[in-house]
């Protein structure tokens, strides 16, 4: 169905082929067309603000490139009134963006438990940031089926500032080869199986606080992320574990 726009468009050919409104302003340069009256017609049509921005593009455009190009000839006060109302559009364009912007890569909280209702529709949302350029900075248990995941955005994280001790650590695990990481993560992925251990005890014995088994969950889960992290810091270890670089555990 053609909209109100749409339907003023005359239909126009150049020997057999049929061309757009855009062609057909560019080969009627220079005449008197673009001054007839279903052009103002069109123009008055399209002040309305529901007009959809597929006509915006095909005829609005058209007419507005050549308007601008005969009043910087013509028209010079006309030329600069339309300029500066694009210019203040313009702002105002950059303002929604960067709030928008701003909005989508605000840090995120998403509160994770299979046994509520609305589980799925918070799988989905984490599911859209993360397709969106997020990733997952923080994952943690906060109750017997609770995960707490901290979703921020990955320009954040890539451009963290690095000290002086931070970067002797970087340089330092470049000159690791496979065999070096294998033994330091085989001794953190030890712990970390020695630190869940103790948790579990402390939940089934009930020995201590809640509070301490938690702790220790928490801990070997730290554990676990840095075993990953700190292998895959390393190009000789990636190279023989992940080859092809499809393994996404580090991030």
């Amino acid at each position: 169905m053609k909209s109100k726009l749409q339907e003023l468009v005359p239909t126009f050919t150049s020997g057999w082929e049929k061309l757009t409104f855009k062609q057909f302003l560019m080969e009627m340069s220079g005449s008197a067309e673009l001054y007839e009256d279903y052009i103002g017609e069109m123009l008055d049509v399209a002040a309305d603000p529901d007009t959809d921005w597929g006509d915006v593009v095909d005829i609005v455009s058209p007419i507005a490139e050549h308007v601008l190009s005969a009043a910087i000839e013509v028209d010079k006060d006309s030329y600069v009134a339309v300029i500066k109302s694009i210019r203040e559009a313009w702002e105002k364009q950059r303002e929604y963006e960067e709030a928008a912007l701003a909005e989508r890569y605000k840090d995120q909280e998403f509160i994770i438990n299979e046994n509520v209702p609305d589980v799925l529709h918070v799988v989905e949302h984490l599911i859209h940031s993360l397709l969106s350029g997020m990733v997952i900075k923080n994952a943690e248990f906060i109750g017997a089926a609770d995960m707490r995941l901290l979703v921020v955005n990955k320009e954040i994280i890539e451009d963290l500032e690095i000290d002086e001790h931070e970067a002797a650590l970087i340089r330092f695990l470049r000159t690791l080869d496979f065999d070096d990481l294998m033994d330091a993560t085989d001794g953190i992925r030890r712990e970390a199986g020695a630190t869940q251990t103790k948790g579990i005890r402390a939940e089934r014995e009930r020995t201590g606080s809640a509070l301490n088994a938690k702790g220790f969950m928490d801990r070997a889960e730290r554990l676990k992320k840095l075993e990953v992290v700190l292998g895959y810091a390393n190009k000789d270890y990636r190279s023989m574990v992940d080859p092809d670089g499809e393994d996404k555990a580090h991030e």
